[in-house]
């Protein structure tokens, strides 16, 4: 019988620790208005040398900005400071855009309204969705839907940058339903360009394809009746992708040892130049 081996390690507890506990951490904090609260959103942590730092990054197909900042930056597995702030960057949202989202579900799809800034911050639905039903099974709440299968459909979507008390508000319609999505407080200073018109879906692997059409289509006023081709930007129509989730299991993925860190962007100019407004009086899903 061959003894079992064993080792042991002794460590310091040190109560109410935190990230500057280790000698040579620095780290600090101020509001620098990410946050509507006023509270401390933005911060910076620090080592007084140059040391190993490790990472790890989504595995989404479409990060955002700061993601491919920071993995651009991993290849020399050294890092000194890390800045972050308090918020989300919601990178699967499409920054400069107003928008209805559509997700297919066989017999229906559901549909949300969204906006998101240059700054990649990002609302949608409140104060008000499109309409909702109550499931008696589970009390949870959830989206009614609209008919697919060829059945046709009239939509529109606005924003405006005067409405929500001067704030901003994107409000869309579907039939005689109405969804409607405020600003959130400071979100409009971001600035956003809008300079495309198209169809938003939800990014799932797991779900198939939908396929919609559009007809008679009036932006800003412009009337398109596609009897000809309107020669828009098909930019990446037909792009594939591969993914890396594989239900029931999903792998995430880790990067390699390396750092993180930002740098403070500058964004355009305000939210406020123009009312931005579509009306399209067929939409039809197959």
């Amino acid at each position: 019988m061959t003894a079992a081996s064993s080792s042991t390690a002794s460590f310091t507890t040190i109560p109410d620790g935190g990230s500057t506990s280790a000698r040579g951490f620095k780290a600090g904090a101020l509001a620098a208005g990410i946050k509507p609260s006023g509270r401390p959103d933005l911060g910076m942590w620090a080592s007084d040398v140059e040391c190993v730092a490790a990472a790890t990054f989504t595995q989404n197909t479409f990060p955002a900005a700061p993601v491919l900042l920071s993995r651009e930056r991993v290849q020399s597995g050294r890092a000194q400071a890390v800045v972050f702030n308090a918020g989300n960057a919601k990178e699967w949202r499409t920054p400069n855009t107003v928008s209805i989202r559509v997700n297919g579900r066989g017999d229906h799809f559901f549909a949300y309204v969204e906006y998101c800034t240059a700054a990649w911050r990002a609302g949608g639905d409140s104060p008000q969705s499109f309409p909702m039903k109550e499931d008696p099974k589970t009390g949870r709440k959830g989206l009614v839907g609209f008919a697919s299968g060829g059945k046709v459909h009239r939509w529109s979507l606005k924003y405006d940058p005067a409405g929500n008390g001067g704030a901003g508000v994107v409000t869309a319609t579907i039939d005689n339903e109405t969804a409607i999505c405020n600003l959130s407080e400071g979100h409009k200073a971001d600035g956003a360009v809008f300079n495309r018109f198209g169809i938003l879906n939800v990014s799932k692997s797991a779900d198939n394809g939908t396929d919609v059409y559009l007809d008679d289509i009036n932006v800003n006023g412009r009337a398109d009746s596609f009897d000809a081709d309107p020669n828009w930007d098909a930019k990446n129509n037909r792009t594939t992708y591969a993914t890396q989730n594989v239900r029931p299991r999903f792998d995430f993925g880790f990067s390699p040892t390396n750092p993180c860190n930002a740098r403070v962007a500058i964004f355009p100019a305000p939210m406020q130049s123009t009312v931005l407004s579509v009306n399209v009086s067929k939409m039809r899903f197959a």
